[in-house]
């Protein structure tokens, strides 16, 4: 069944979708635990297809809702996203533009919203609710469209739980692009903030309260984004990162301007945090160590930012680790013999000084450099496709293998598809792994599932995998054929999903 002789597991959501970790600077998705430490039983598999029902009449397109999310501005589709704004733990599918308009529904008039179509156990209900949104003088006419939006010519602004209480609020940030007209955040330098508006449960409050950033020397446009990955000399580096696990995230800044050096290196390299209190960011940044040997020589900085490192939460304790994957080479570390990545555990006021060995499977057939990131693809156009997910809803993160070196598509596509997965443990990835069974039918796709998601091309449908049910275990959603239309529509439209299963 396997082609070896044994098997070798990135806007901000509230607690569900738990902790968000840093790719260089880029955040992705990690995994901890509700507040009662237990969790479901650790999935197996997944299940044969059911529907998953969509809205006869969202008038997103000719297409349909063919994804779970589309920010393309273009008129002949709508605006869509699938995010909990109810906060009961289940995604929502949100409509806010529909096809043929430019702007946001409620525009030009008076009452801006959003079209919210809760969550079930089967499927968005049919009927949606009207979510009302602030009309923010600083936006253009179109209004708030882009969902998952930081930075247009119009303004930064997100959807993000700043406060910890399970709801998503609406946060915007600076009035127009700092990179067109070089504008800084809201108040800056006086009295630098960014501007919250409450989600009440029924819809955005509003009025905007303000949300305190630091006066930090952070450059000329203070805290414009919620995330810079720019190397720029005249900005700093910082990001949104929950380290301590409160379900809160921090303001994390990694360097100041006019330096590519991590804060007091060399002797005391570490980051500044400002912790956050629910109503803002601390003035005062706290001290978080970062590894002396985790630095790049004399440079002082972490290595190569994105692919090299990232912060995760390996061990399931909902705090993230400082995580090394790959030497200056680009190979995995200790790749082939001994393979490995290093993590500095997250001790609460930074990370451990000294690192641990994480090890993983070796990753032949795979990639030619071994498993050198989390997850993606192999550097050769010829490897394979992994990930690092919590797929089995046992808050720890696993690797998941997709699709072989060389090979067209999913292993055992199409009579009998599978993904290999190693299973998070204590100190590394559980090998040899095991055989994750896949669906057989309405496939709709040359290549099967051989990666978590894809958009839609003349070899793969379009499908993703994500938590529909608020389970905790995410389920293979099918959204749409090769041809990027909805399945069903227009008389019965619907999605496809594959339920997660001990």
């Amino acid at each position: 069944m396997t082609r070896s002789t044994k098997l070798h597991r990135v806007h901000l959501w509230p607690r569900a979708a738990a902790v968000a970790t840093l790719a260089g600077l880029g955040l992705v998705t990690g995994c901890g635990g509700d507040d009662d430490g237990a969790g479901p039983t650790a999935a197996t598999h997944f299940e044969e297809w059911a529907p998953w029902t969509s809205p006869v009449e969202a008038e997103v397109g000719a297409r349909g809702v063919f994804t779970t999310d589309h920010g393309d501005p273009e008129l002949s589709r709508g605006n869509w996203s699938t995010m909990d704004l109810t906060g009961d733990g289940r995604p929502d599918l949100v409509v806010t533009r529909l096809a043929g308009s430019a702007s946001q529904l409620g525009l030009p008039g008076p009452a801006p919203h959003w079209r919210v179509y809760p969550g079930t156990d089967t499927g968005f209900a049919p009927d949606p609710l009207e979510w009302p949104t602030p009309r923010l003088p600083e936006q253009a006419a179109e209004g708030l469209v882009r969902v998952a939006q930081t930075s247009s010519i119009d303004g930064s602004w997100m959807t993000s739980d700043l406060d910890g209480d399970g709801l998503l609020d609406l946060v915007e940030l600076n009035p127009e692009s700092e990179y067109i007209t070089g504008d800084p955040q809201f108040g800056f330098p006086a009295d630098p903030h960014w501007r919250v508006y409450r989600n009440n449960g029924q819809g955005f409050d509003p009025d905007w309260i303000p949300w305190s950033t630091p006066a930090s020397d952070i450059g000329q446009l203070g805290f414009f984004a919620p995330t810079l990955e720019s190397t720029s000399y005249y900005l700093g580096a910082w990001s949104m990162l929950d380290l301590d696990g409160d379900a809160r995230p921090e303001l994390v800044v990694l360097r100041a301007v006019s330096t590519s050096d991590v804060f007091g290196f060399p002797g005391d390299p570490h980051w500044q945090v400002h912790h956050n209190d629910g109503t803002g960011f601390a003035a005062t940044a706290t001290r978080w160590s970062v590894p002396e040997e985790a630095l790049a020589g004399a440079s002082g900085v972490l290595l190569t930012q994105g692919e090299t490192w990232s912060t995760m939460d390996l061990d399931g304790d909902a705090r993230p680790e400082l995580v090394f994957t790959r030497d200056g080479g680009g190979r995995q570390l200790g790749h082939p013999d001994q393979p490995h990545w290093r993590v500095y555990r997250n001790v609460g006021d930074g990370f451990a000084a000294d690192g641990e060995d994480w090890t993983t499977p070796g990753g032949d057939g795979v990639s030619t450099n071994g498993f050198h990131q989390p997850g993606g693809g192999g550097a050769a156009a010829q490897d394979g496709q992994w990930a690092t997910v919590d797929l089995d809803g046992d808050r720890r993160l696993d690797l998941v293998v997709t699709r072989f070196a060389g090979d067209p598509g999913q292993p055992g596509h199409p009579e009998d598809p599978y993904w290999e997965v190693y299973p998070g443990a204590e100190g590394g990835f559980t090998d040899p792994g095991r055989v994750w069974t896949l669906p057989t039918e309405l496939v709709f796709t040359t290549a099967g599932f051989d990666r978590l998601g894809h958009l839609g091309d003349d070899d793969h449908g379009v499908w993703s995998t994500m938590d529909l049910d608020g389970d905790h275990r995410p389920e293979l959603v099918l959204t749409a054929g090769s041809d990027q239309r909805q399945l069903g529509y227009p008389d019965a439209p619907s999605w496809m999903i594959a339920y997660g299963r001990p």
